[in-house]
């Protein structure tokens, strides 16, 4: 069994009845929730944890700490009856405030000529309570290409951090994320890799296949207004205009999205494919359990977030397919410990809106994203 404890103003918590901590990369902050019962109000009420504190959750080995993730505590919430207290503590790590927070306001609110790393710093400067500090470290992973300068960049009134953050990755196709430790990574899908395999049989417990077109569309509309110059004919700025399809889907059903950023035609065109290719891949999931938090061929580190992994399951129909981890749920209950990986073709994020490759990457998904 798993030795979870949690350090709150320097005092150290165990015993947890159980815990659950999250990644993903659909949302930039991990999130964590603990939950402690006793049959008397005891143990629940020497436990001096309130909303606001900075804690540190760790697995506590022989030799040392090992961190899952630090950040704030959202809520504590208490429940009591007749031979029966519980506590529960939820929070999230650093980047929680950037998810929450109004961006530009008392900082930078618009750029120009500015990297997007820049940008991304510009925004993460956040203040602990009490004067604590906490800074959050911004890093461009190895292998990411973040592009050319954006030419001009300026905060929408109400826009929070993340949502700055999110807008523009997505204009390089980078992927914006978090595993708890503080440090916001600018990375590609699957910069690295999970070196134990998932085989059917061996380390698969249990599986869930998620076959979806919810969020599928036949046709991907995509406007926007460029700014214009001398090389330019006025009707490639004046009302620039592109369009990718799904061929998957066989009814017409349209979708509309105003560009995020100033674009000519051959940027909101590759912009349309990323959004055609991005929700046909995520519209095919796969949700594995596995026993344990940890890859036990590797110095039993955590499973990473945003890695490929080598999956054989004959039911899935992959055979050492390498697919991208974009979830990671690490659970402990009274029944031992366990980890759910969210699994999904790397393609569903791979798309570079500055390269040409919809087609191909759609493909995996029996679809045909290609200009209409």
């Amino acid at each position: 069994m798993l030795d979870l404890r949690l350090r709150v103003n320097g005092v150290i918590y165990g015993g947890w009845k159980s815990v659950n901590v999250t990644f993903s990369l659909e949302r930039l902050a991990g999130t964590f929730e603990l939950v402690m019962a006793d049959r008397d109000s005891g143990a629940v009420n020497r436990m001096d944890i309130h909303p606001g504190n900075w804690c540190e959750l760790f697995i506590q080995n022989p030799s040392d700490e090992y961190p899952v993730i630090s950040g704030w505590i959202d809520n504590v919430n208490v429940a009591y009856g007749q031979g029966d207290h519980s506590l529960v503590v939820t929070g999230r790590d650093v980047m929680g405030d950037l998810v929450d927070c109004s961006a530009g306001v008392g900082t930078v609110g618009e750029w120009q000529d500015a990297r997007l790393e820049n940008i991304v710093s510009d925004l993460t400067f956040i203040h602990g309570g009490e004067g604590d500090q906490r800074t959050i470290i911004v890093q461009v992973e190895r292998g990411a290409d973040t592009g050319e300068p954006f030419k001009h960049v300026k905060i929408n009134l109400g826009e929070t951090a993340f949502e700055v953050i999110a807008r523009l990755c997505k204009q390089r196709a980078v992927i914006p994320y978090s595993m708890g430790d503080g440090v916001l990574r600018l990375g590609r899908a699957g910069d690295r890799t999970a070196y134990e395999k998932l085989v059917y049989g061996e380390n698969i417990k249990a599986a869930q296949i998620t076959n979806s077109n919810l969020e599928r569309f036949r046709h991907y509309y995509v406007v926007g207004q460029a700014q214009g110059s001398d090389l330019m004919e006025p009707d490639e700025f004046t009302n620039p205009f592109a369009s990718a399809w799904d061929r998957a889907i066989v009814r017409d059903r349209p979708m509309m999205i105003v560009a995020e950023t100033q674009g000519d035609k051959a940027s909101l065109t590759r912009r349309a494919k990323w959004e055609s290719t991005y929700r046909a891949g995520k519209s095919r999931q796969i949700a594995y359990i596995v026993q344990g938090w940890t890859m036990k061929t590797v110095g039993e580190q955590l499973w990473p977030l945003n890695s490929l992994v080598s999956i054989t399951d004959p039911i899935a129909g992959l055979d050492k397919e390498k697919w991208l981890i974009s979830g990671v749920s690490f659970n402990l209950d009274e029944s031992g410990s366990s980890t759910e990986l969210t699994v999904t073709h790397p393609g569903a994020f791979a798309l570079s809106p500055e390269d040409d490759k919809a087609g191909e990457i759609g493909k995996a998904f029996d679809i045909l994203a290609n200009d209409s």
